[in-house]
């Protein structure tokens, strides 16, 4: 008996470590994006860079979504500090997506130059929020 009351926080548990290892996983898909997008640009292929760091923005606004999905299910059940490292991730990635919009509209006036320097400062941003969850989801699992 005491077993089934609780079974519903196991699952939760589990249920949310899969949305933050799924939100993981599509952050990490659109760095993938962006990095080829990065190529793009380099190779003077504006168009397939610009289609690339659309997809990369979508795949990781839905990586935010599915940690925001997670971090619900586990309420209550990471640490202060473990939570707070997510957190700032999730904030610094946020900001390289605010510098992405600026990629766009760099790419769409033609000024090449300054899109390639303002991706590679959103990728670099976007890497280091994701290190920091990556570091804190390594944490959360160990416990």
């Amino acid at each position: 008996m005491s077993s089934d009351r609780y079974a519903p926080s196991n699952g939760n548990r589990l249920e949310g470590m899969q949305h933050l290892m799924d939100g993981k996983h599509d952050i990490c898909q659109g760095l993938g994006d962006l990095c080829e997008a990065l190529k793009d640009l380099r190779c003077k292929k504006e168009y397939e860079a610009e289609i690339n760091v659309v997809n990369g923005i979508h795949e990781i606004k839905e990586g935010l979504c599915e940690i925001k999905k997670g971090l619900c299910k586990l309420r209550g059940k990471i640490d202060c500090e473990n939570l707070r490292a997510i957190k700032e991730g999730v904030h610094e990635i946020c900001q390289g997506l605010k510098e992405l919009c600026g990629v766009l509209k760099d790419i769409c006036c033609g000024r090449i130059c300054e899109a390639e320097e303002t991706l590679c400062k959103a990728i670099k941003q976007i890497k280091c929020g994701f290190c920091r969850i990556d570091r804190a989801l390594e944490d959360i699992c160990l416990c």
